[in-house]
């Protein structure tokens, strides 16, 4: 940045006297303009990449705006849901006859969890960690199992949230239930879900309402992705091969 500012100072004729040293120019870019460097991100949306991309390259006036509205579009939807998720919250806190709770697939954690190159390419015993998050009591729950007992496709996380109601606190005044989750369609949005919500209905016969609403396409950041991060930078604590079977998690 500070080579890019001396070859602009000379482009524009300011001799070498008025040009700033380079602790200056830090100093000021850090502190008085409050600008700094932010590490690109690793997991953006594909959908929002792919308009920017789109945008940079066009052509004509016309297909610009009618690019620009549709990306616009995908935000407004996005932002919107999230914002609905907010009302959810807030709503479920002032009364008590509706839980909000999230749900969230971790993604798959490695048994044993090795950091050699070799390891890599061999073949490892899977973990899956289903967090379910109580966003009105603030109370999160884990439901964890591996490779042996199951995969992770539509039954095996109804079979997760079947348990949910045995775990989570869901009182008799409790009249409404709604779930917040991503769009996957092999976990989340399919007809083994709806039979699961048919049997809560019948074994919990004081809810009369399961809302299951979905986040926006790769705009899918959940509460339960805390639990996530939290597993993510203890397990930076963990020594090398103390992680050895699935139970260790």
């Amino acid at each position: 940045m500070y080579a890019l500012y001396v070859e602009d100072c000379a482009d524009n004729n300011i001799s070498q006297e008025c040009i700033a040293k380079e602790w200056l120019y830090s100093e000021i870019f850090n502190y008085e303009f409050n600008f700094a460097f932010k590490p690109p991100g690793n997991d953006t949306c594909d959908i929002c990449d792919k308009f920017q991309v789109q945008l940079q390259e066009v052509d004509t006036q016309e297909h610009r705006v009618i690019l620009q509205q549709q990306y616009d579009k995908h935000l407004e939807d996005a932002s919107n849901r999230y914002k609905l998720k907010s009302e959810d919250k807030d709503r479920s806190k002032k009364n008590n006859f509706e839980k909000v709770l999230m749900l969230d697939l971790e993604k798959c954690l490695p048994t044993p969890d090795l950091s050699n190159s070799q390891s890599y390419y061999s073949l490892k015993l899977w973990t899956y960690n289903l967090v379910i998050y109580d966003s009105t009591l603030q109370k999160s729950y884990c439901l964890m199992w591996d490779d042996i007992v199951a995969g992770r496709g539509g039954n095996e996380l109804a079979s997760c949230l079947s348990k949910c109601v045995e775990i989570c606190d869901i009182s008799d005044t409790i009249t409404e239930l709604c779930f917040w989750s991503d769009n996957c369609p092999s976990q989340n949005r399919n007809a083994q879900m709806v039979m699961c919500y048919l049997w809560m209905l019948k074994m919990k016969p004081n809810i009369n309402i399961i809302n299951h609403k979905f986040l926006a396409v790769r705009h899918t950041h959940l509460e339960a992705d805390t639990v996530h991060s939290l597993i993510k930078r203890e397990r930076k604590k963990v020594p090398q091969f103390k992680i050895a079977i699935p139970w260790d998690w």
